[in-house]
């Protein structure tokens, strides 16, 4: 920091080497009269920069050499470096007792850091509930006397709540992609809607105006064409600022190795009845795809926040039907009870779960 007077700024240049000083006598590496990194203070003040800096830089080199020849002395005859005389403690095996200081610091530099990392594994699990944002929205920072004058007001809120109307839940396939149009294993690979992929989401918008429906909310995967199809969507219905939740529990259905397959000519060499099993059975499971493949998503952005052991290989439409439970128990079927109208743009086998789950607990 330049100063406006001589003497300041001379002054600020000497507090450098007298900081060295001081860090290497409190660090044990070394007693005060082996430390040659005190400079007298009046020489300087009146030196030039240029012959300062030669000062400094000779004063940290002799620091060096004493150093290194003062942590030899104490390792022989167990100096501790303030003017005892430590005897050796054989039983745990350090020479001196300054050894010993810096082992327990490391220690407990390992107790912090591995107190860290479980504060930073805490922290990704809260980030994996809310991977779309949505548990954000609900959560509000109070201080403790604002939780317990509110706490009369929720009681109260609670014994005498009027349930509301359960919402309209609304399902809609996104439009057809390219990958559709050309009969191909589509799974977790991102083609963009086809031409009439776009007429065909345009029409479901002129039906949901045409039936009157007023939506609050909307849910959809992290795939292009299912995101695409939602924007298009709400800007026909003049919707468009509603909030979007994207999440990878409504992706489509991982395919494993058949993913960007021809689904005809896979049907001729393999047989259309084990094609058929893999595409309509309830736990049958086609190959994994392999981690070397082009069509492997852990690595690409949209997914970066995902455990590696998150993103299938391959799956069932069971396994497709679980990694949907989540999203429809915890943040759909909640805002159908508190009476808000659903939109959910996903995929063919997504939506079968979903509906599945339906049923399964109107069963029950």
């Amino acid at each position: 920091v330049e100063t406006a007077s001589p003497i300041g700024r001379n002054a600020s240049r000497i507090i450098f080497p007298q900081l060295l000083g001081l860090l290497l006598a409190v660090l044990n590496l070394s007693p005060f009269e082996h430390c040659d990194a005190f400079i007298p203070l009046t020489p300087l003040i009146a030196s030039s920069r240029d012959h300062h800096r030669d000062l400094l830089l000779s004063a940290t080199s002799t620091s060096r050499r004493s150093i290194l020849h003062a942590s030899s002395d104490n390792e022989v005859n167990g100096y501790d470096g303030v003017g005892d005389i430590m005897p050796l403690n054989r039983q745990s095996g350090y020479m001196t007792e300054g050894e010993y200081s810096r082992f327990v610091l490391s220690e407990k530099r390992k107790l912090r850091m591995k107190k860290r990392r479980k504060q930073i594994m805490g922290q990704k699990q809260d980030e994996d509930e809310d991977e779309d944002g949505y548990q954000g929205m609900f959560k509000k920072k109070r201080s403790l006397w604002k939780k317990v004058l509110r706490l009369p007001f929720k009681i109260g809120y609670e014994v005498f709540r009027i349930t509301p109307e359960p919402g309209t839940l609304i399902l809609v396939r996104h439009g057809e992609s390219e990958w559709n149009a050309n009969k191909t294993f589509t799974g977790w690979a991102d083609p963009d809607l086809s031409e009439r992929g776009y007429r065909e989401v345009e029409h479901a918008a002129r039906l949901l105006l045409e039936g009157g429906y007023d939506i609050d909310v909307v849910f959809t995967s992290r795939l292009k064409r299912a995101i695409r199809s939602t924007w298009i969507l709400l800007q026909e219905i003049n919707q468009s600022f509603l909030p979007v939740f994207k999440s990878w529990r409504l992706n489509e259905r991982m395919y494993g190795a058949l993913t960007g397959l021809c689904k005809k000519s896979t049907a001729e060499q393999l047989g259309m009845e084990m094609v058929q099993s893999w595409r309509g059975s309830l736990r049958s499971r086609p190959p994994p795809l392999s981690w070397t493949s082009e069509h492997w998503p852990g690595r690409d952005r949209k997914y970066s926040d995902l455990d590696p052991s998150e993103i299938p290989l391959t799956e069932s439409l069971q396994d497709c039907m679980d990694r949907t439970t989540p999203i429809w128990e915890e943040k759909i079927s909640y805002e159908l009870r508190m009476g808000r109208n659903v939109l959910v743009v996903a995929h063919a086998n997504t939506l079968r779960g979903l509906v599945k789950l339906i049923d399964g607990e109107l069963l029950l």
